[in-house]
């Protein structure tokens, strides 16, 4: 049920959700509005307070390049978290609400989705302050392959450690 909001004199807020899966089995819900409160969404799904920002998708003029950031607070732990998350290729997926801030505990999505944005975590960067999680999309929209994969040892051998490389 979607609220008109130029009839009805309520305030709205966004909020993002955030989950992520680790071999197919959700392991974490987040959501980044609701400060130190654990929500339930439909009542059905919990999601604790996070601090992260999502910066939403980017698409180039052909259809191609779709992805998404997440940013959390450096730290060690977030760098640990970050680490793992790229290891392990997690899934995560960010739903983007209208929200009622002055509703706690159990909501729903009542309100209305903005958008829902699915990729698997693929790299990442920090600074002092922010630590940066690239989300690729599950599927590339130009070659239709599942994400791309970084070179390793393991996957096609010895790799080259310098420019001069001779093909005979």
């Amino acid at each position: 049920m979607a609220i008109n909001i130029d009839t009805e004199e309520k305030s709205l807020s966004i909020g993002n959700f955030l989950t992520l899966q680790k071999r197919g089995r959700v392991t974490h819900r987040y959501q980044n509005f609701y400060l130190h409160r654990t929500i339930y969404l439909n009542s059905t799904d919990w999601y604790a307070f996070l601090p992260f920002g999502f910066s939403g998708i980017t698409v180039n003029s052909d259809g191609a390049g779709v992805s998404a950031s997440l940013i959390l607070p450096n730290n060690t732990i977030s760098r640990n978290w970050a680490d793992q998350a790229i290891k392990e290729q997690w899934i995560g997926n960010v739903k983007v609400l209208l929200l009622d801030p002055d509703k706690t505990g159990n909501i729903s999505d009542d309100y209305g989705q903005l958008s829902e944005y699915t990729g698997q975590i693929a790299s990442g960067s920090w600074n002092d302050t922010k630590v940066s999680l690239n989300m690729n999309t599950i599927l590339d929209s130009v070659g239709s392959d599942f994400p791309q994969r970084r070179l390793t040892q393991a996957l096609i051998g010895d790799i080259p450690v310098s420019n001069n490389v001779r093909l005979q």
